[in-house]
This record gives C-alpha cells, structure tokens and sequence, in this order.
C-alpha cells in the first residue's frame, strides 16, 4: 500500500515538474520571440 502511495506521490511530482519545466520554456520563447520581433520587424 505504501508502495503505491510513493508511486503516486511521485506521479505527481513529475507532473507538476514537467509543468513548471514547460511553462519556464514557454515563457523563454515567448521572451525571445518577442526580442527579435521588436529587434527586426520594429526596426
């Protein structure tokens, strides 16, 4: 029972990690787009 607890636990861990990590990734490509837009079609 314990097992599957730790199992589960680190489910969800994962998830969240992998959420945190996506959204990091797509705030930095949201930053880089956002750079070169301003940088080259602003200019």
């Amino acid at each position: 029972m314990s097992c599957f607890f730790v199992f589960a636990y680190f489910n969800w861990m994962q998830d969240i990690i992998l959420d945190c990590v996506f959204q990091s990734v797509f705030c930095l490509f949201g930053f880089v787009f956002d750079f070169i837009v301003e940088r080259y079609v602003f200019d």
